[in-house]
């Protein structure tokens, strides 16, 4: 198996038969207010070539955010409501506990998770069981993240680990906040995948304000902000 390879086994025949509903590079899903960043005119500045104000968009943490992972959709609808007690029932138009072993949604105990994370905060977590399996190649893992900068303070995608080339199944918890109806359309976003490899880092502290480090800063900060006008391209060039 290549090194660089992801491969999401799909379990059910009707979801592997809608291609738009498979994992999707996250590329395709740069959300349109980010796509829509235009700069502002710079207060005072007369020079028409740099008057235009920086915006995330040449920001270097920025850039390279929605280049990263696979956006794993609901495969279906579905539709849950939480108590106040932190129950909740669910309904979906298919049932994939033959497909997985498991109900489509599963409940994740309070005495599991929230109890000792922070029980003020989170109501309740489902579990949703898809019908997709994540394999990496020997050594890999994958990150497991809500989708970045989503627009939704009531529920949130837990951050976890997976190490995908041992074990492969696509459970997605989700943290509900608050009380009330949620409705997961088919083709929504439920979480982003991100592959890596496992490797063991050694830190070391060096002085940046002298020396060699401190050359490669200068060296590298010259390079890139030389320029009166920033661009995306212009941080990552290899």
């Amino acid at each position: 198996m290549p090194k660089n390879k992801i491969i999401f086994a799909i379990q059910n025949e009707g979801l592997y038969l809608n291609e738009d509903l498979h994992p999707q590079p996250m590329v395709k899903f740069t959300p349109d207010w980010y796509k829509n960043i235009k700069a502002d005119d710079m207060p005072g500045e007369v020079i028409e070539y740099i008057k235009k104000r920086k915006t995330a968009k040449t920001c270097p943490s920025f850039v390279e955010i929605f280049k990263e992972g696979y956006v794993v959709l609901a495969p279906q609808d579905y539709i849950l409501k939480v108590e106040e007690d932190g129950s909740f029932i669910w309904r979906s138009p298919q049932d994939f506990s033959q497909d997985t072993g498991h109900p489509s949604v599963d409940y994740h105990a309070y005495e599991q998770f929230h109890k000792f994370y922070n029980n003020k905060k989170v109501l309740s977590v489902a579990k949703f069981n898809l019908p997709i399996q994540v394999i990496t190649p020997k050594g890999y893992s994958v990150r497991q993240i809500n989708f970045p900068y989503a627009d939704n303070t009531k529920y949130e995608t837990t951050y976890g680990v997976l190490k995908s080339d041992k074990i492969h199944a696509v459970n997605i918890q989700v943290m509900f906040y608050e009380p009330g109806e949620y409705i997961f359309e088919q083709g929504t976003p439920l979480a982003v995948y991100i592959p890596f490899k496992r490797e063991d880092y050694k830190v070391q502290i060096v002085k940046g304000y002298k020396g060699k480090w401190k050359d490669k800063v200068l060296k590298n900060y010259f390079k890139h902000f030389g320029k009166l006008k920033l661009n995306k391209t212009n941080y990552y060039k290899d």
